[in-house]
């Protein structure tokens, strides 16, 4: 092969063409039965997997390590992450008790579910978790209004609770002795009367009221982790889980309507949600690439006929090379998929340059026949040639670590070769059986207008390129790789932002570094001497979950105790009649307007606070009067105002049974989150800087590997996935670099006709190279892969201009008179729609890919039909060749 395509003759067999002409009914159904059995193979077997994890060698020692870690603390691998958020802390802690438990009681789809802080051991023993010096501050908060509570216990109710604050209001010193506290107090009291005004479902918070979140008392956010059984026979294994979560929470009516919202993370979640949007976006994509793909190609080659064999050899050679990769590699991956959308672009290019010469033999006077067999075998050496370099740039993956571009590359890298042989095969059997219609030719190359550009100004136009190419050189050190894997996912999605909203806060790192260690010595000096880090916030082993000070916490829980009313007197009081709370309602009413005229304080706020709660009286009052449901609206307003009350004194009643904690003593479930069924102990590592940063990431992994060198979880796999995308995108590049212009001085027979051929290329890798930097798109797990590819297709394009130059066309025609360059034109055009697809798909990681893409070849276009020529001008490299 490589003697004829140095020679210049024809690298197929003389007898290939005119066979397939002479059979083509034969070939074309040979090709649609293999096509229909593809895909109906795919229709069963098509499978996505959207774990970003496995797209790195298991044979690398960090993912040999997190294997070991994942195997002896099953709990925390392939873990859906419940985020419940509510209008207050009560709700929230509450709704998680609730869905909790049934998630618990479906064991066939869950297979563990642990809440943090949650279950019967933290109701009784949580306050032992905080230092004596919070509990000593909750005890004197719960002490100041204590004279409020004490009385409210006893008469329950919302009349109760309407007579407390009108006395509170006329002995404002005595109930509630902080001020401040009284000012907020009736502030929260204005809210919750206007928010039942309007109808929504609201409950005020009595915690945040007494303690201001001060102490170490829940938050409105609660969380439940989930580990569920997976269905790997279906395409989306966690979908059945997350459903059902759903739909729990619905028929629990935890939703909105009630204040209270599910958030639902997690590598599995967002794994799903990948899919959903890459599945989604993918089909999308395609069909408006092929409609587009089809309007450049009717511009371009100005029949309806060519076009529609064009797009059915394209289409052909697509299911071919899906179903080689279903067949080979069992599944596509979110690197791989892309391939669908980019074959597309990289397929019609071969048709195009086949079509056009076509028609270029037409206008010249020749047969259907004699023009498909003369132009098909007029390319035919410069289409091998292209479909070789353009697999190396892809094959150059495949020995990589990097498991996700490697299968990618190894489609594309099989698929050029597959889409050579539907061109064929297929398209000259199309072209044949469907008789040409006449039509008005167009022009079949750029005009002579550019080609006198060149003529004139060639030589500023080449030192231009190569003074640009040397500043973007310039700022090439700039490039960055961006690691963070949630970068690469749809930003729009519930688990994405609901997964940024942790890391963005201070309620605990979703990343952690966790080191194993086989006793608990070793753990106790590990865990020590990670604490004298200033890149750790915290270490915790499970001797860290046994709570210090003992004794002297519980002395002061008993302190507490004596402080909160007994329990059998937080029963609600006896039902009072609407027109009981009207009357008690009427009578703050003008407690609250004398107060107001009487002048009693000069205090602003104070009289501020108590004139907002006049006038949502005032407006609830009028409701009552408009609708007639009073006792609808007092039910709501008693629920609204109370219900918070007795879940937390009922809690403090709980915390109140606290008992001294052992080792043996703590839940089975958190025990072994920290030590193994085997007995290896693990070390958790809190990071104390925002690791979303590359450098607080770099620096956090770097401290605690130089205690524990065999540390594992997210931030170290991040960083070390990382590094190993930029390995294998050097060596992808460095590879096919070097096989491709070794390939090229086989087939060429001078080093000058490589370098012509290659300078575009490095020109507009340079160039994209520097927009990168510019642009602030920096390189990560998905468009990685675009400087060895692209390495592969422009090259296509400088192939095609240097072998039609190689033609000598004589001295009145210039190659961008030609149908190759209308070709490489149209080519990139329809290159530039798929990959400009890309750009706006919703997966952040494809839509970076299909950017860099449109930049790259956009850049190319200008190497190849610009300075390639006018270089060629100058230097003229065959100006004394023999036409032969």
């Amino acid at each position: 092969m490589f003697k004829y395509l140095r020679s210049y003759g024809f690298c197929l067999p003389s007898w290939w063409i005119p066979w397939v002409l002479k059979h083509s009914f034969i070939v074309l159904t040979a090709a649609i039965c293999l096509t229909c059995v593809l895909t109906s193979f795919m229709i069963g077997h098509f499978k996505i997997n959207a774990d970003l994890t496995e797209m790195i060698s298991n044979d690398l020692h960090f993912r040999k390590v997190a294997k070991i870690f994942h195997n002896a603390f099953p709990a925390l691998h392939n873990t859906i992450v419940v985020v419940i958020e509510a209008d207050t802390p009560e709700q929230a802690a509450q709704a998680r008790d609730l869905l909790a438990l049934n998630l618990r009681s479906d064991r066939n789809i869950f297979k563990s579910v642990y809440t943090p802080g949650g279950g019967p051991f933290f109701h009784k023993n949580g306050l032992m978790y905080m230092s004596p010096e919070k509990i000593e501050d909750l005890t004197d908060r719960l002490s100041e209004i204590q004279p409020f509570i004490a009385i409210l216990s006893q008469d329950f109710s919302l009349q109760g609770l309407l007579s407390l604050i009108e006395k509170s209001v006329v002995k404002h010193d005595e109930l509630i002795q902080d001020h401040q506290d009284l000012i907020s107090f009736f502030d929260r009291l204005s809210s919750t009367f206007e928010k039942v005004v309007h109808g929504t479902n609201h409950r005020m918070s009595w915690q945040e009221l007494m303690f201001e979140q001060e102490t170490n008392t829940p938050s409105g956010y609660q969380f439940i982790i989930i580990q569920p059984f997976l269905d790997y026979r279906a395409t989306q294994p966690a979908q059945k889980a997350l459903k059902r979560i759903r739909g729990i929470a619905d028929e629990l009516h935890i939703n909105k309507e009630n204040g209270i919202k599910i958030n639902i993370t997690g590598r599995l979640a967002i794994n799903h949600d990948d899919l959903l949007s890459v599945r989604r976006d993918i089909g999308i994509a395609g069909i408006v690439s092929i409609i587009l793909v089809g309007i450049i190609l009717y511009v371009g080659l100005g029949s309806a006929r060519l076009v529609f064999v064009s797009l059915f050899t394209l289409f052909t050679g697509l299911i071919w090379t899906l179903g080689f990769a279903l067949l080979f590699i069992g599944s596509l991956n979110l690197m791989s998929i892309t391939f669908i959308v980019l074959f597309i672009g990289l397929g019609i290019d071969y048709s195009i340059q086949i079509c056009l010469h076509y028609k270029e033999l037409r206008s010249s006077g020749l047969t259907n026949p004699e023009a498909i067999l003369k132009g098909v075998r007029s390319v035919s050496n410069t289409l091998i040639l292209c479909s070789i370099t353009t697999a190396i740039g892809f094959y150059a993956y495949v020995p990589t670590a990097y498991v996700g571009a490697s299968e990618l590359g190894l489609i594309a890298g099989t698929g050029m070769f597959l889409n050579l042989l539907a061109n064929i095969t297929v398209l000259p059997a199309l072209m044949n059986l469907i008789p040409p219609q006449k039509s008005n030719y167009l022009a079949l190359s750029l005009g002579r207008h550019i080609s006198k550009l060149l003529d004139a100004y060639a030589v500023p136009i080449v030192v231009g390129a190569i003074v640009s190419g040397m500043a973007a050189a310039t700022i090439m050190h700039k490039v960055s790789f961006d690691a963070n894997p949630l970068n690469l996912s749809d930003p729009t999605t519930d688990s994405v932002v609901t997964a940024r909203g942790l890391l963005g806060t201070d309620r605990g790192s979703l990343w952690t570094i966790s080191i194993l260690v086989s006793d608990r010595q070793e753990a106790r000096n590990i865990a020590k001497r990670l604490r004298k880090l200033n890149e750790v916030e915290t270490v915790i082993t499970i001797y860290d979950l046994v709570p210090e000070n003992q004794i002297e916490k519980l002395d002061l829980i008993n302190d507490m105790a004596l402080i909160l009313p007994p329990a059998p007197e937080l029963k609600r009081g006896a039902s009072y009649t609407p027109e009981q709370n009207k009357k008690a309602l009427e009578s703050l009413y003008h407690v609250l307007v004398e107060t107001i005229n009487s002048n009693v304080t000069d205090d602003k706020s104070y009289i501020s606070a108590i004139t907002r709660l006049l006038e949502n009286i005032q407006e609830f009052s009028r409701l009552l009067a408009d609708t007639g449901k009073e006792r609808e609206l007092f039910k709501a307003l008693e629920t609204s105002l109370l219900s918070n009350l007795e879940i937390l004194l009922e809690n403090f009643n709980d915390l109140m049974q606290a008992e001294k904690v052992e080792l043996a003593d703590l839940p089975e479930d958190l025990a072994r989150r920290y030590v193994s069924d085997d007995g290896l102990y693990r070390v958790q590592v809190f990071p104390r800087n925002d690791i979303t940063d590359r450098q607080n990431l770099k620096k956090f992994v770097t401290a605690v590997r130089t205690i524990a060198p065999d540390a594992t979880d997210k931030p170290v796999t991040i960083l070390e996935s990382g590094k190993t995308i930029s390995s294998a995108f050097k060596t992808a590049t460095l590879l096919a670099f070097v096989l491709i212009t070794l390939f090229l001085r086989i087939v060429y027979k001078r080093w000058v006709e490589v370098l012509l051929v290659m300078f575009p290329v490095l020109l507009g890798l340079l160039y994209t190279m520097a927009a990168t930097v510019l642009l602030n798109i920096p390189f990560n797990f998905a468009n990685i892969i675009v400087i060895p590819l692209l390495l592969g297709i422009g090259l296509d394009f400088s192939i095609h201009i240097m072998n039609r130059t190689k033609e000598n066309l004589g001295p009145n025609t210039d190659v961008l008179e030609t149908s190759t360059s209308r070709a490489v034109l149209f080519s990139a055009l329809t290159t530039i729609i798929s990959f400009g697809i890309l750009s706006f798909m919703h997966h952040a990681g494809t839509a970076s890919m299909g950017k860099l893409l449109t930049i790259c070849i956009s850049f190319m276009i200008i190497s190849t039909l610009l300075v390639l020529p006018a270089l060629l001008k100058i230097y003229k490299p065959y100006k004394q060749q023999d036409p032969s």
